[in-house]
């Protein structure tokens, strides 16, 4: 973004993430009779705080400072000769590890008079003198904190090529810049990818780079593993911690698959999972160890097992390692590239600045899917909020292989190409469409085709809450239609076929048959057309019609059978829950989310019934139309937490961190009085009043939520579900029983 605004210095706090960020001041920070300072808190060793330069060659005045190999320097010239002064930490603490640092420059106005410098951290202070009086006060370019755009690197390479001044972006935050120890408003130019505000809780996510690692404290616990990861690499390592022994977890990509090898006596034990990782989207991993000592893999709800292992190693010693191994390690030689958030090892979630020993080409706070050999983005910025994450509960609801789930809102459905489908010369007369069915709607689109050559012409399947229709609009006023009496809405799978031999047509349903008849060339209407359209009508066609929500699966065209690979989808086309004996609830994946087209009024009451699958997760929130967060209600550990713009506050339902994790649903009302009296209420137990700070919200359901919910009422009435604002993936009706 771009601030033609004043920041007070005093309230400013920045946070850098080590790639893209910084800050650019008109307001000249150095000039003769200052103390500039500012305060910080890091998870590197190298880093670029400030600089400012002005003028080249013997013209040249420069004043920077940086971290470099764990220690602050300060860099400053005068008639182009260049003086660097060190300030080592002191104590044997590491810059890295503290909390605040604070620096102050003090640059005199006379040539030939000393200044100052001084670094305090903690209770550690140095103090170093400038031996050149510098005087910027014809202060060109801006004061840059964090980072150098291109065009000053470039500029005044010979600087950052030879680290005489690193290159190196800040990572951390920065605040409190101030001149003179006072709250002097300073005019910010430029703020490019900074977030407002320091850290206070753990830092979660980190994106790591081609030939990045992290190294982490030693856990003290290890059985109790799980992680959320976004990358389209296909061979990597992730996590890797052994006890000097001979003992390790590894855990990696390979060919696409998150695999496990866990060695223990010289045993090996692997469990690989079914799950594609390599998919750009976000992915639920939890590892457990069992009581009776077999070890689980969770991928986001796809869970492998292996068998008993007879003795559980010590991994208590030694460090973790992210992304590559450690030089001593057997194992793929290649490093993980891509998104980590919330690390939970044991009980303890690891905070990517105070839990960091060592790291290379990691960049905080922020996640960034990029090819694996190259350097250059594939996927746009993927910001991933803190989502704890702690498999407490087993629902079974795999995907069904080779399906589609088509959700409401949006432009949700699949096509198949012209190419696919087209009869061959051989075999003209005859063609054939079938599908598998699972919906619990009234009506809707099951396959449409049309074609404008010489007139318009169509094929539509589509069913109401009483019959399969199948119309073909041959043009020049021919027409055929063929029903059978049907009620698809039950929510039970149902096979469909619609088929073409010699001059009929057939329709099946469930081996129902129904015939009809085709006027002479009637295939014409396939010849010409645009591609399969499954689930939804052409947005160019003349006819109008109801998008499909549900599931479909086993489509098959002519002889071929198409999985997901074989064709286009457009939307959100998850796959389906394979569940058998599928409740009217509704199924959340651990990613989506859906908001009803429902604008809350004074005295409106919100109510849902939950089951999840995890300790955590966002249930409900209240937001904007500009879809800002106003109110969150968010699953924590046996308790539930309300976060306001205003206020946060907990509702304490139970001592027990599992207690949401009991495989039961659990009964949530929020009850929207005013926007200054708003109320929650979890299985009873009752929050205070909390204040927003507008009105005129809308409810989202879910988002980073895994498991099932009811389909909630509003002041005891059902929420029409038939108008959305969006749905991101929401699997109604298709929670297993």
């Amino acid at each position: 973004m771009r601030a033609n605004r004043y920041i007070k210095a005093d309230k400013g706090q920045f946070n850098f993430n080590g790639d893209t960020s910084y800050l650019a001041y008109n307001t000249p920070l150095l000039r003769g009779n200052r103390i500039t300072s500012l305060k910080f808190k890091t998870a590197s060793k190298d880093g670029l705080l400030m600089f400012h330069a002005d003028g080249e060659g013997k013209n040249m005045s420069l004043f920077a400072v940086d971290l470099y190999e764990g220690e602050v320097r300060l860099h400053y010239a005068d008639n182009g000769q260049v003086v660097t002064q060190k300030a080592p930490p002191q104590s044997g603490e590491q810059y890295a590890d503290l909390t605040e640092v604070s620096i102050s420059s003090y640059l005199s106005k006379r040539p030939g008079r000393p200044g100052r410098w001084g670094i305090i951290a903690k209770n550690s202070r140095f103090l170093g003198p400038i031996d050149a009086g510098l005087d910027l006060k014809a202060q060109v370019e801006p004061t840059y904190i964090g980072k150098v755009p291109k065009r000053i690197e470039e500029k005044y390479s010979e600087l950052f090529e030879t680290d005489v001044v690193t290159s190196k972006p800040f990572i951390g935050c920065i605040w409190d810049i101030n001149i003179n120890k006072q709250s002097k408003r300073l005019s910010l130019k430029t703020a490019r990818k900074v977030k407002n505000g320091c850290y206070d809780k753990v830092l979660r996510s980190a994106s790591i780079q081609n030939g990045g690692y992290m190294k982490l404290r030693s856990p003290l616990k290890w059985s109790n593993v799980s992680f959320v990861l976004a990358t389209s690499t296909t061979h990597g390592t992730i996590f890797y911690k052994d006890n000097n022994r001979g003992d390790y977890l590894l855990v990696a990509v390979d060919k696409s698959k998150l695999v496990i090898k866990y060695v223990v006596e010289e045993e090996e034990y692997i469990l690989q999972s079914k799950a594609n990782i390599n998919t750009k989207s976000r992915r639920f991993v939890t590892i457990t160890v069992t009581p009776d000592n077999r070890m689980l893999l969770h991928v986001d709800d796809i869970v492998e097992d292996s068998t008993v292992i007879p003795y559980l190693a010590d991994l208590s010693s030694g460090e973790v390692y992210l992304g590559q191994l450690p030089d001593t390690a057997d194992g793929p030689s290649t490093g993980y590239v891509g998104c980590i958030t919330d690390l939970v090892i044991g009980q303890s979630v690891t905070d990517f600045v105070t839990d960091i020993v060592e790291q290379e080409n990691v960049i905080l706070d922020r996640c960034r899917v990029i090819k694996a050999k190259t350097t250059e983005v594939e996927l746009d910025d993927i910001i991933m909020e803190p989502v704890r994450v702690a498999q407490c509960y087993s629902l079974q609801a795999n995907p069904l292989t080779d399906s589609f789930f088509l959700s409401e809102g949006g432009n949700n459905h699949i096509r198949v190409k012209k190419s696919l489908f087209v009869n061959n010369t051989s075999t003209p007369n005859r063609f054939k469409i079938a599908m598998t069915v699972r919906t619990r709607a009234s009506e809707g689109v099951l396959v449409f085709i049309h074609s404008t050559e010489r007139g318009y012409k169509y094929v539509l399947l589509h069913f109401n809450s009483t019959t399969l229709i199948y119309d073909v609009n041959f043009g020049e006023g021919l027409k055929t239609s063929i029903t059978l009496p049907a009620k698809l809405g039950d929510g039970i799978p149902h096979k469909v076929t619609v088929a073409r031999s010699n001059n009929r047509f057939l329709l099946n349903l469930d081996n129902l048959d129904k015939p009809g008849d085709i006027p002479n060339d009637g295939l014409a209407v396939f010849r010409n057309s645009e591609p399969i359209y499954i689930g939804i009508i052409a947005e160019t066609a003349e006819v109008s019609g109801v998008p499909f929500t549900g599931c479909i699966s086993g489509l098959q065209v002519d002889t071929t059978n198409f999985t997901r690979d074989m064709v286009e989808t457009v939307g959100h086309v998850p796959s389906c829950v394979a569940a058998t004996t599928p409740t009217l609830n509704h199924y959340f994946n651990g990613s989506v989310h859906f908001s009803p087209d429902v604008t809350l009024k004074a005295d409106d009451t919100i109510t849902l019934e939950f089951l999840s699958v995890r300790q955590t997760g966002d249930i409900l929130s209240l937001v904007n139309e500009n879809k800002d967060n106003i109110l969150k209600v968010t699953l924590d550990n046996g308790k539930v937490t309300i976060s306001t713009t205003l206020q946060s506050l907990d509702i304490s339902v139970s001592e027990e961190n599992l207690y949401f994790c009991d495989g039961s649903y659990h009964t949530l009302t929020l009850d929207y009085k005013t926007p200054s009296s708003v109320t929650v209420t979890v299985d009873k137990v009752v929050s205070r009043d909390v204040s927003l700070s507008e009105d005129n919200l809308y409810v989202v359901i879910g988002d980073q939520f895994t498991g099932c919910m009811t389909p909630p009422t509003r002041n005891s009435n059902p929420i029409s579900l038939s108008s959305l604002r969006s749905n991101t993936g929401v699997q109604f009706a298709s929670c297993p029983a």
